[in-house]
């Protein structure tokens, strides 16, 4: 049954621990390879934040990417199931003053 109604609490805090990578590789001054993760694992909990992406410095204030990042998420609670991924591909064209 998907009726009924959606309500909410307040008053509750809660701390959830995170793990994250950052790292990138230069090929050379014009190419580098830029991966990132971040995550969450407990036993109801599931969060993952995963990509890459290959940069392009064309100028001295100008590059552009192409890259693939991945969110999954799970929570298996007593009230509510929940579970979505995303699959992006992106490009990025980003200007330094």
């Amino acid at each position: 049954d998907t009726t009924g109604t959606l309500s909410e609490s307040g008053g509750n805090f809660v701390v959830l621990p995170l793990a994250g990578i950052n790292a990138e590789y230069a090929f050379t001054n014009l190419l580098r390879l830029g991966i990132n993760a971040a995550g969450i694992h407990l036993s109801s909990d599931k969060v993952l934040d995963a990509g890459a992406a290959i940069w392009f410095h064309f100028d001295r204030h100008w590059e552009a990417a192409v890259g693939y990042q991945f969110y999954g998420q799970e929570i298996d609670t007593e009230e509510v199931f929940n579970r979505m991924n995303y699959d992006i591909v992106y490009l990025a064209v980003a200007h330094t003053f």
